[in-house]
Parts: structure tokens; sequence; C-alpha cells
């Protein structure tokens, strides 16, 4: 456990620099396309997520304040329960948008680079409407 004192200094050197090595290293951006049906009708649902994982709460804590405080208005952190690990997630896919646009000056890895191309992908005008659902 990290001294109060640290924990103040860590709080202001928090940027969105900090947070992209963050996603960079622990991170993942995912967005997929699933089928799903509901009664006699099926069509196609999009999710978007970001997440953060660590083992140690206390980073956590700070990067979801951080994020708070510049405008993220629902980070969720929570635990796994089979793995013990935590995690940092954001689901809206508006304030994903927000964080790419701020860290992706400081995403050094390809597979990271990748992920972001796939949400933008997915966000564009070709995905914004699925085919007609299907009774």
């Amino acid at each position: 456990m990290m001294a109060p004192q640290s924990l103040e200094m860590m709080v202001q050197v928090v940027d969105w620099k900090l947070f992209g090595a963050w996603l960079d290293t622990e991170g993942s951006i995912s967005s997929i396309i699933t089928r799903m049906k509901k009664r006699n009708r099926t069509g196609l649902k999009r999710a978007h997520e970001l997440a953060v994982y660590q083992d140690e709460k206390e980073v956590l804590e700070l990067l979801r304040d951080f994020l708070i405080r510049s405008g993220i208005p629902r980070p969720y952190l929570y635990r796994n329960q089979k793995t013990g690990v935590w995690a940092l997630k954001i689901y809206r896919p508006e304030d994903i948008e927000r964080i790419i646009y701020n860290v992706e000056p400081f995403i050094l890895t390809q597979k990271k680079k990748l992920q972001i191309e796939k949400f933008r992908r997915f966000r564009s005008e070709k995905y914004k409407r699925f085919p007609r659902v299907t009774t």
C-alpha cells in the first residue's frame, strides 16, 4: 500500500501521457459486432470497451479519478473474482473516442494501434446502420 504523500504526488502527475502508457502496456480496446436473437427476430449488436488491468487497486483508482476529472463520467472499477485482477473499464463509445484522441500520440505498440484502427472503423458511417432485422 502506498503512503498518503506518495498518492497525492501521483495524483498530480497523472496526465494523458501516463494514461496512454498504462493503456498501451496493460490495457485493451475491443470492438465487436455480435449476432443477437430476441424472440423470433434476429439482428446485430455493437459493443465497445476500453479496459486497463492491474493487480493493484490503488493505481486504477488514480487513473479512474483522473478520467472523472477529465470529463469521462462513468469509468467502472471492479475486481474479477476468479483471477483477482482489477479492471478499469469504459463502455460508452463517445468516452472511448475522447480517450483515444488524447492518448493516441503516446501509443507505441502496433497491437494497440490496430485496436484503435478497428474501433474507428466500427464507428465509421459504413457500420452505423446494420442490415434490417429479419424475422
